[in-house]
């Protein structure tokens, strides 16, 4: 299993935050990809983590289209990216993360974003790295990843787009 800090950014505890097991194992599942194939090249993959009162969205993308968006407290839509639209958007935010490297730093522990935050990790050439910023400033384009973050905001209004199969 990954590392996965006990602790956000912030140095708050992780028990601030609702884990729940099933979640962990998810996100434990993306950067133990990273461990087991080092060699990918170029930037194979998009976290994009907020913290909320009580609980954490993460926001997956990756360049074979997965798009996966799930909540540390439980639940979330997994796999909208066989699907056209968020398959697409997965990809644009894949393709347009290169250039933000230089604005992160390469980490080996993956904390969970403090709460208000937005943290990214791009998983890219055999690294991790990562970057933090209130999500705020994001939104309002006071941070040199805003461009990536609303590409993300992108990916997750057309996975809101889907309609889930009840049956």
């Amino acid at each position: 299993m990954s590392q996965n800090a006990p602790q956000s950014s912030d140095g708050q505890s992780a028990s601030t935050y609702t884990l729940d097991s099933t979640y962990q194992g998810l996100r434990s599942q993306i950067f133990d990809a990273y461990i087991q194939n080092p060699g990918k090249s170029g930037v194979w993959g998009v976290l994009m983590e907020t913290g909320y009162p009580g609980a954490v969205a993460t926001l997956v993308a990756l360049a074979d289209s997965t798009a996966s968006l799930y909540f540390s407290n439980g639940g979330g839509l997994l796999g909208s990216g066989f699907q056209e639209g968020p398959g697409k958007a997965a990809l644009s935010l894949v393709e347009h993360a290169p250039p933000f490297i230089v604005a992160c730093r390469p980490v080996q522990t993956y904390p969970l974003p403090a709460q208000g935050h937005t943290r990214f990790y791009l998983l890219a050439e055999g690294q991790v790295f990562s970057t933090e910023a209130p999500e705020a400033d994001l939104g309002y384009n006071r941070q040199p990843l805003s461009p990536l973050f609303h590409l993300a905001q992108n990916l997750i209004a057309e996975m809101r787009t889907l309609k889930p199969n009840w049956s």
